[in-house]
């Protein structure tokens, strides 16, 4: 048997509804301990209630206490283990008849489970994040792409005759009326150019050039015969 470190206290049955319950009734030639061998947990409690006439002494272990008619003997225990109870009824504080007996089996608390951790966050498979990013690895220029967009249907039509300046005329936008077409006039320095006669200077110009030759033929003509030394004339004989 163990040696176990209870309480013992009497009172009420009420007081120790919420403990093991061990009833002591009467019997032939002792009470009887019904049940015989009670369970509880270590810090647990046990309640013997007397059901007899006379005083009651109950022992659980090394702790004992005298219980009235009607009256309850609680023990409670903190240590693990098995434990005789005694159950002898008294006249006038001696011991008269014989022993009940029984067991009062402790049993030692559970291990606190541990608390059970979240597991880690799944990754998600979305096909959103499945998929590669757009977005380039290098810290380089960046193109925006865009989409090209269709230009509207345009209405066929002639191309205009270019006009006098050289330029075609504008393009005909349907619901717009088109512009008035200005007439080009030719630049003032051209008109002016055009109708001013031309200057003596201008032409005495290439007149002086052709004096100026003419002079300088003739004065190498006669630098050419002064460089002839004089001769002699020989008559031709007949």
């Amino acid at each position: 048997m163990a040696v176990g470190l209870g309480v013992v206290s009497a009172g009420t049955a009420g007081a120790a509804s919420s403990c093991a319950q061990i009833s002591i009734t009467p019997g032939v030639q002792s009470p009887t301990l019904t049940p015989k061998t009670a369970t509880i947990t270590a810090g647990g409690c046990a309640a013997y209630t007397n059901n007899t006439a006379l005083p009651a002494k109950v022992t659980v272990g090394k702790l004992s206490t005298v219980v009235n008619p009607n009256g309850v003997a609680t023990f409670v225990e903190r240590a693990a283990g098995r434990f005789a109870v005694t159950a002898q009824e008294q006249f006038q504080g001696q011991n008269i008849g014989g022993a009940g007996s029984g067991t009062l089996v402790v049993k030692a608390k559970p291990a606190p489970k541990p608390t059970a951790s979240s597991p880690p966050p799944r990754p998600s498979t979305s096909p959103s994040s499945a998929r590669p990013s757009a977005t380039p690895a290098s810290s380089g220029p960046v193109v925006a792409t865009t989409t090209p967009t269709q230009a509207p249907p345009t209405t066929p039509g002639l191309t205009p005759a270019p006009n006098q300046s050289g330029q075609g005329n504008p393009p005909v936008i349907v619901g717009i009326p088109p512009p008035t077409p200005t007439p080009s006039s030719p630049p003032e320095a051209v008109e002016r150019a055009q109708l001013q006669p031309p200057s003596g200077r201008a032409a005495g110009l290439p007149a002086a050039i052709a004096a100026l030759l003419v002079v300088g033929v003739a004065a190498g003509f006669i630098r050419v015969l002064l460089a002839e030394p004089a001769g002699v004339i020989v008559p031709r004989p007949s």
